[in-house]
């Protein structure tokens, strides 16, 4: 890891220890997750304070199901998997 980037880690951890969930750093990359509830203030203070230009990705995941249905495996076919 670049010391410019553990730097940056360094940072966004003392600045916005609240809102991070999770912060890593794969292929030169810096990721991090904020929880939904400090995304807008997270991103806006990124783009004011820290010049940042671009949000590159935003995602979600519905677990309203988890754990209520299952994938059926075992009738797999090139297409993917079943539900």
């Amino acid at each position: 890891m670049s010391d410019r980037n553990q730097t940056m880690m360094d940072e966004l951890k003392a600045a916005f220890a609240d809102a991070i969930e999770s912060i890593s750093m794969e292929f030169g990359e810096v990721t991090v997750e904020v929880s939904p509830d400090h995304l807008l203030a997270v991103a806006t203070q990124l783009r004011d304070e820290y010049e940042f230009q671009q949000l590159i990705d935003v995602c979600g995941v519905d677990y309203s199901q988890y754990g209520r249905d299952e994938w059926r495996t075992d009738e797999a076919s090139r297409a993917g998997f079943s539900r």
